[in-house]
């Protein structure tokens, strides 16, 4: 454990200064920062991602840590520390790093989905309905969004909410036969 911290304190220490450094370079050495940079928050993501599948929720929580400080925006980064909250029982800890996410990374569908899910477990659901919306904007087929826009349309009352929930199920198994 203490190597690992050790490892991601030095990892997060480059990311501050590859930056910096770049600029004090001319162009090919900056490229070369940021693809160091790149690389360097690649393998953060690659060592959270075998930390949360083996249930080591601290070690992946430092991975990830480090990971938004090599880069603010990373979807996945937000993502992974809202699952972790999740799986601690931590509803609304998830609920403000995915909205966190959002904002850094306005353009991801899964976390838009993952908050969706969270929205419809607090009761929420014109924001669920909001979020689904949004995604299904983009992918009018998404299984998971016409699920959850179903069980949001269904918490406020709303009649067509059992078209729209077979109408997930059946893009999903339209889906997964082809």
């Amino acid at each position: 454990m203490r190597r690992i911290v050790l490892i991601v304190l030095t990892i997060s220490i480059g990311s501050f200064l590859l930056p910096s450094f770049a600029f004090s370079q001319d162009d090919a050495s900056a490229k070369d920062a940021r693809r160091k940079n790149k690389k360097i928050c690649r393998q953060l993501l690659r060592s959270a991602k075998i930390s949360f599948r083996d249930g080591a929720y601290n070690e992946a929580k430092a991975f990830l840590d480090s990971l938004i400080l090599c880069d603010i925006s990373n979807p996945d980064a937000y993502y992974f520390l809202s699952k972790i909250n999740l799986v601690r029982g931590d509803t609304h800890a998830a609920e403000s790093q995915a909205s966190t996410g959002i904002e850094k990374a306005p353009k991801s569908s899964r976390l838009k989905l993952l908050l969706a899910r969270i929205k419809i477990s607090l009761g929420d659901y014109a924001k669920a309905l909001e979020l689904t919306e949004s995604v299904l904007k983009i992918k009018p087929r998404e299984g998971k969004a016409l699920y959850y826009k179903g069980l949001a349309l269904k918490g406020l009352g709303d009649p067509t909410a059992i078209n729209i929930l077979e109408k997930a199920v059946e893009t999903t198994f339209d889906r997964k036969s082809n």
